[in-house]
């Protein structure tokens, strides 16, 4: 069984260090006309996260649904989110919101 309280910890930090972009403010070459997720097409006003690694964009509630089955890889690309040399401060950080360092020590 696995422990909610940790999965809670990763979405909500992912969600932090996941930058939020409006459809509209996207440049044209980042554009892509549908979700992955969901399959519906974006609009303007839309909110979008866009991965930091594989640069792909979902809608927002997407991605987020997605994170909360504790999946930390792109839905379309598999790739991790968050680039190879960011992956150890990302862990620690998840460890210490976790309260790993609580009971392991720093």
């Amino acid at each position: 069984m696995t422990n909610p309280t940790r999965e809670d910890c990763g979405a909500a930090l992912i969600r932090e260090l996941l930058p939020v972009v409006k459809f509209s403010d996207l440049g044209e070459f980042e554009i892509t006309e549908n979700c992955a997720v969901c399959l519906y097409d974006f609009e303007g006003d839309d909110d979008m996260r866009r991965l930091t690694n594989c640069r792909h964009i979902f809608h927002l509630s997407c991605l987020d649904r997605w994170m909360d089955h504790d999946q930390k890889t792109c839905p379309l690309c598999r790739t991790r989110f968050f680039p190879e040399d960011l992956q150890d401060s990302f862990n620690e950080s998840l460890w210490e919101a976790a309260g790993i360092f609580d009971y392991y020590g720093e």
